[in-house]
């Protein structure tokens, strides 16, 4: 009871003085406590988990330096992660009794002492042959890890299939960045790419390839690491052994990747020393003729950073540069538009080209400007970008292709573009045509006002096609329309990118109605409007039972007393759509104005749902009636629709199987890339 006390005392107070006493008789009066605290953190109050099939080996090589090491266990045990991992520590013969008398009795940790000193590398060769888990993470002593760092890693290796190796973004204590994954020149010199810089730069937050990552947190799937046969003892006692790896690895086939979300702090240093001539150190300069010797063959197109600038520097591996402006960051989640434009950076990033987005509003959005970085899209925001207009004065001539979104963004840029850049080729993506929207709501509405904002429309989006290397349309009917009012533009019929999930249950375990949009989108509120004031007050009294259910992003509040109508639920937003899609019966598009592809319709047929819909809904699509969708073009035909497709399980599986097959064949990931590796190939072609 009376050590529990003494642990417990106020700093200052005679019990603290009594304790530290005790504690520096049996310690050796050790000069600073510190690291007591630690190890009962580590050993006492904090196990660490025995996992018998651990996903991770962490694998931490030391050579004295007892205080350090602790730090970095402590922030391994504190660090939050989902990840399984086993600790093999490798003490490559201390001088410092200590790790021998307090590490080896340490919970949950693998203690290996070297019977002679080995050195670095040595030490994590023979390590790595206790590891049970599939992947072994390198890290150095003299580090301290943050939360989720090992997930992040292990999302790479997913998100990666090539992924061989994937390192982390190494931050020096006082916050600033050390390392962004490691460039090689041609002389074998290697750079810490972004280093002394800003962490929370937008160049050094998205996953990309490198020519390789330190050892100081290095993660490899664990059959590569045996193949290759750890590290090549050439470079004993160490340095230059990461980065030989690295090339190995990719020799092998496969990808080393950096990942800025698995944040390491690294005491750069502290177990090595900096001078290049002494000690182990002196190794760096040894090592690095070695190396060359070795790879002189790929170091041969590596060049040199006089010749490069830092687009090309920071994307070795990539034969391109796209540039994508957009109004806002894509919300997948929310909108059609948003999918579209997260697709088609995805898919040219997929086709080796290294793409920089850049949102109108200069916005960093959370979550949503994180998913296109973990993706491998480089995201420009304030305040590391103050506006696009100067940064395409400074640097749009590095860049290929130059993407523009909508004509509220395209009106903007496209003057600054075509007049002052020479080298992008100019893609207009209309995502409609927003014109022709604005027309068929002012001819429905009839209202003279919209019919003029369309028209001022009309000629923005004229021009900036007549300007533009070519412009990206939607459906055909957009395409017909271009082609009788500029016959010499350059455009091409886009499909609507949709990964095709496919149908889970069958026509028996589903019931209701659903309709699914997002509703800044006009069109589809007044879809609604409709379809509950002139079809569903007849509709329910036939279907007695079946809900109608409303569900997309930001609900207007016009919707709130529409949920007490019969047999409406008002779902709002839906982040997950296997949720509600693989249990809908059917869909409904009551679209009465509009222009483009409706996106809600290919996603109900991408789940094997059957819709029915308008004509302009489904214009320009292909879509066939009673073969793969139903057309109601009146309140009571749409009626008569839905009531026949309700019933009838022989023409729900008809819809059902046509419809899936026809989407897949038409807006698939597949055809949209087919057609962006035609558009490419048109422009280099000129």
């Amino acid at each position: 009871m009376w050590r529990v006390r003494l642990w417990l005392a106020p700093r200052g107070s005679w019990r603290e003085k009594v304790g530290r006493r005790i504690v520096n008789f049996f310690f050796k009066k050790t000069k600073d406590n510190q690291w007591i605290s630690d190890l009962r953190v580590i050993g006492k109050l904090y196990k660490f988990p025995t996992n018998p099939n651990p996903l991770v080996s962490v694998v931490i090589p030391v050579y004295n330096h007892f205080e350090i090491t602790l730090k970095c266990l402590k922030s391994l045990r504190q660090a939050k992660n989902n990840v399984s991992f086993e600790v093999i520590l490798i003490d490559d013969c201390s001088e410092d009794k200590r790790f021998e008398k307090f590490l080896k009795k340490l919970n949950g940790i693998n203690y290996i002492r070297n019977k002679e000193n080995l050195g670095f590398l040595k030490s994590c060769n023979l390590g790595t042959k206790q590891a049970r888990g599939n992947y072994i993470l390198l890290l150095n002593n003299d580090t301290e890890v943050t939360d989720n760092w090992l997930d992040w890693l292990i999302e790479t290796f997913n998100a990666n299939p090539l992924a061989g190796a994937v390192g982390s973004k190494l931050v020096f204590p006082d916050g600033k960045l050390q390392e962004a994954g490691g460039i090689i020149w041609e002389d074998g010199s290697g750079w810490n790419y972004g280093r002394g810089e800003s962490p929370d730069a937008p160049s050094y937050n998205f996953v990309r390839e490198v020519d390789y990552c330190s050892g100081a947190s290095l993660m490899i799937i664990r059959k590569l690491w045996e193949n290759l046969g750890g590290f090549d003892e050439t470079f004993s006692p160490a340095y230059y052994e990461d980065t030989d790896l690295c090339f190995r690895i990719r020799e092998e086939g496969y990808k080393v990747m950096y990942q800025p979300f698995s944040k390491v702090i690294h005491y750069e240093g502290l177990t090595s020393g900096t001078d290049v001539n002494y000690g182990v150190k002196q190794f760096q300069k040894i090592n690095c003729t070695k190396f060359v010797s070795k790879w002189k063959n790929v170091l041969y197109f590596h060049s040199n950073s006089n010749l490069l600038n830092d687009l090309q520097i920071k994307n070795r591996y990539k034969k391109g540069f796209v540039l994508f402006i957009d109004a806002t960051t894509p919300t997948p989640d929310k909108d059609s538009g948003s999918i579209d434009s997260y697709n088609f950076m995805l898919i040219l990033n997929n086709l080796g080209y290294a793409v920089t987005f850049i949102p109108q509003n200069l916005a960093f959005f959370d979550e949503y400007t994180i998913n296109l970085q973990k993706m491998g899209i480089e995201v420009l925001y304030f305040p590391f970008i103050k506006s696009i207009e100067s940064f395409l004065a400074e640097k749009g001539n590095l860049y290929d292709f130059v993407v523009l979104s909508r004509i509220t963004v395209a009106r903007e840029y496209i003057d600054i573009i075509s007049s002052n850049l020479s080298k992008p080729r100019l893609i207009f993506n209309t995502v409609d045509l927003h014109y022709l929207r604005l027309q068929r709501e002012a001819l429905l509405r009839c209202d003279n006002i919209l019919m003029e904002q369309s028209e001022s429309t009309k000629k923005e989006e004229l021009r900036v096609i007549s300007l533009s290397d070519i412009t990206i349309l939607v459906s055909e009917k957009e395409k017909e329309i271009i082609s009788e009012l500029l016959p010499t533009a350059k455009t091409v019929v886009m499909p609507i990118p949709r990964v095709i999930p496919g149908r889970k249950n069958g026509y028996d375990s589903r019931r209701d109605i659903l309709f699914l949009g997002g509703f800044q989108h006009l069109p589809n509120v007044d879809a609604v409007e409709y379809f509950l004031e002139q079809i569903w007050p007849l509709l329910s009294e036939e279907l007695c039972d079946v809900k109608f259910l409303v569900a997309g992003s930001n609900m207007p509040g016009t919707f709130t007393g529409l949920g007490n109508s019969k047999n409406v639920e008002l779902i709002g937003y839906v982040k997950n759509l296997d949720d509600i899609m693989h249990d809908i019966k059917i869909t409904v598009a009551p679209i009465r104005y509009g222009a483009g592809v409706k996106g809600k319709i290919v996603t109900s047929l991408s789940y094997g749902v059957p819709c029915v819909a308008t004509s302009i809904g489904i214009e320009g699509m292909g879509l066939e009636p009673e073969e793969n969708i139903l057309i109601g073009d009146s309140p009571l035909d749409f009626i008569n629709c839905v009531s026949r497709v309700y019933y009838s399980r022989e023409l729900w599986e008809k819809l059902s199987d046509n419809g899936l097959s026809f989407v897949k064949q038409k807006f698939s990931i597949e055809a949209a890339t087919e057609r962006w590796k035609e558009i490419i190939d048109c422009l280099k072609r000129g």
